[in-house]
């Protein structure tokens, strides 16, 4: 028995975002590409959009690390469900970000080169493995996190049996 599927057609920009944000806070299901690439385009334009004006009014009063840190808030769900669709655990991001603060922290707090060194090559190697994850196609197949939001499963034996 030969399983086909069909490919559902990409998302567009505006149904992206709106996923995106109705999803905001859950970061169980699956995500397919093209919802989180453009959902990652438009923060990141949303994100630009927001230091050009704070540096066109004047206001350095306003750190643009919180600009950063909005735009990581709004994506972390989004990235979340991407790696569940490729049937990647969330933890992955969760360690990403640990290499990365701490090889942060450590920076400021002067540590020995040679282990901030270390901290930033698996900041690094950790970063490649989850952006080859956010690239890749999603599984067709159902997994942990739910059946794929990008294939359609058509069983082409049972609908020859049925007519």
């Amino acid at each position: 028995m030969e399983t086909i599927y069909q490919k559902k057609p990409m998302l567009n920009p505006i149904k992206s975002w709106t996923l995106c944000m109705l999803k905001m806070f859950n970061s169980y299901e699956r995500a397919r590409r093209s919802e989180f690439w453009w959902y990652f385009l438009l923060v990141r334009l949303f994100g630009m959009g927001m230091i050009f004006t704070l540096i066109l009014i004047k206001r350095e009063d306003i750190p643009q690390f919180i600009i950063g840190l909005l735009m990581e808030i709004l994506m972390f769900s989004a990235t979340m469900r991407r790696l569940h669709d490729v049937n990647v655990e969330g933890k992955t991001y969760y360690v990403y970000w640990g290499f990365l603060l701490v090889g942060i922290l450590f920076s400021y707090l002067n540590v020995s080169v040679n282990i901030q060194m270390v901290l930033h090559l698996a900041t690094f190697v950790t970063y490649m493995f989850v952006l080859a994850a956010l690239i890749t196609d999603s599984d067709k197949d159902e997994n942990d996190w739910g059946e794929s939001p990008k294939y359609v499963c058509i069983n082409s034996n049972e609908n020859e049996e049925s007519e």
